[in-house]
């Protein structure tokens, strides 16, 4: 672990600030992921797998996802994906983000 300054960074202050702006930052995802249109990656049966819901019908939620649905939220490494018929967690490495 790097605990000096290079250049004038410094990893602590960046991690600091992180906690205090926002909190959310996910590797390979911007703060522009929030309102982006999602579809799925992986196949049907897998999808329903991996999802874990907030609120709807596992199985039409899962049909509904082919269409693609509007990332709400971002929890850590998952995404938080609202469809028509409800909205479901989801890790990122499942989808496709546009």
């Amino acid at each position: 672990m790097i605990d000096e300054e290079i250049d004038g960074f410094s990893l602590d202050e960046f991690k600091s600030w992180m906690k205090t702006n926002g909190g959310n930052y996910v590797p390979g995802l911007s703060r522009k992921t929030i309102g982006a249109i999602a579809s799925p990656r992986v196949s049907p049966n897998k999808l329903i797998s991996k999802m874990s819901l907030e609120e709807g019908d596992l199985e039409e939620i899962a049909k509904d996802f082919k269409r693609g649905g509007k990332v709400i939220g971002v929890d850590g490494n998952s995404l938080l994906i609202e469809v028509k018929s409800g909205t479901f967690f989801i890790p990122k490495q499942y989808v496709i983000v546009r």
